[in-house]
């Protein structure tokens, strides 16, 4: 009796954790954006790198745009406190990404400082992976991905890049991506890891520094 009695409590156990399993789940991801930013005490020279501020100078750029300011911390706690979890902030956009229910949605958009909030739609990413005309990869690629490589090249205006002969050297340049598989460990890559021009990595969506994995979009 005592063994059927402690195989229901048991079962019981098993049943109510795969519940709320399940239940946990099935948060949606949402925007916010806010209203404004802090505005104030904002020093450029202690928040960008110097290689930053450099090329802001060198280009004649504003060394404080809206844009790059912080996302007021307050905001970002606040949002916090209220939705199951939360994702990445940006201060480009101003906002951040959080998971919660329809009530804790409800919550958060009516906050005084959101400007807007609204469901994270699914977007579609499209792949450029070869240099046109110079890789065996390219000679492989359908006629609609050829297309699709030449309009992407074209908007960046690569014909002005090659006439000029802009290659890169001396810039230093970010490169945003779903991940860099054998980025580390490939030797096409070698050169790249020998002369330790890779400065510095960060995923900032699992917050960590290794990004030698997931997507290979990067790596291609």
């Amino acid at each position: 009796m005592s063994l059927l009695k402690n195989y229901h409590s048991f079962f019981f156990l098993a049943f109510f954790l795969t519940a709320f399993s399940a239940g946990a789940q099935n948060y949606t991801k949402y925007w916010v954006f806010f209203s404004d930013k802090p505005l104030e005490d904002f020093n450029p020279y202690e928040y960008f790198d110097e290689k930053a501020i450099e090329r802001r100078i060198k280009h004649e750029l504003p060394l404080n745009d809206y844009t790059d300011l912080p996302v007021n911390e307050s905001y970002v706690r606040q949002i916090t406190q209220i939705a199951d979890s939360v994702g990445f902030v940006t201060r480009w956009f101003n906002g951040m990404i959080f998971y919660g229910n329809q009530l804790q949605f409800q919550e958060i958009k009516n906050l005084a400082f959101v400007s807007k909030a609204f469901e994270a739609s699914k977007g579609n990413s499209y792949l450029a992976s070869f240099s046109k005309g110079k890789d065996d990869g390219y000679k492989q690629l359908s006629p609609d991905k050829k297309e699709l490589l030449a309009n992407q090249l074209l908007s960046l205006g690569y014909e002005e890049f090659e006439k000029n002969n802009i290659d890169g050297k001396g810039i230093r340049i970010a490169v945003f991506d779903a991940g860099f598989p054998g980025v580390d460990t490939n030797p096409v890559f070698e050169h790249i890891r020998k002369e330790n021009r890779i400065i510095k990595t960060y995923d900032f969506v699992r917050k960590k520094e290794q990004v030698y994995a997931a997507n290979k979009h990067g790596t291609m």
